[in-house]
């Protein structure tokens, strides 16, 4: 790789779906995306005597909040996962999670995902956004740059 390499990022490249649903249109025009791991793959404690131990934590679990414009058709399916889940006992409202980016090489994954709650609905003169929280036990994610121009 050169010094002043050109790469191309494209928001509107991105890929989310959520029970095979996609949410291909409404995101927000700021962050629309966010995932965070519930914890850190390592963790450390310290001894009275000052040893330290390193340890391996194997939470998978992540945190994905998912902001949408308030006329996004993706909140009426959010909702009805949502409804779906509360109404049965048998988590029919879970299902597979999947975020890519086109543009690049960031993809992250997770066989269960659920919406953890009703969000915050906000009205105004204005279009507003709408920030949905889902939780997912076991993300796979692999974090990755953006692909060259003319590749």
């Amino acid at each position: 790789m050169s010094k002043g390499e050109l790469k191309t990022y494209d928001a509107a490249g991105n890929v989310i779906s959520i029970a095979g649903q996609p949410i291909d249109s409404g995101l927000a025009s700021g962050t629309f995306l966010s995932i965070e791991p519930a914890s850190k793959d390592w963790e450390t404690k310290v001894g009275a005597d000052g040893e330290v131990v390193r340890y391996k934590t194997n939470d998978k679990r992540a945190i994905i909040k998912l902001t949408l414009m308030q006329t996004s058709s993706g909140n009426d399916i959010l909702s009805q996962l949502r409804e779906a889940d509360l109404a049965s006992s048998n988590g029919a409202g879970i299902g597979a999670f999947v975020a890519r980016d086109l543009s690049g090489r960031t993809v992250a994954r997770a066989s269960a995902c659920w919406v953890k709650g009703a969000p915050t609905v906000e009205r105004g003169l204005e279009a507003g956004e709408v920030e949905w929280e889902l939780e997912c036990a076991a993300l796979e994610i692999t974090v990755g740059g953006s692909t060259r121009f003319g590749t």
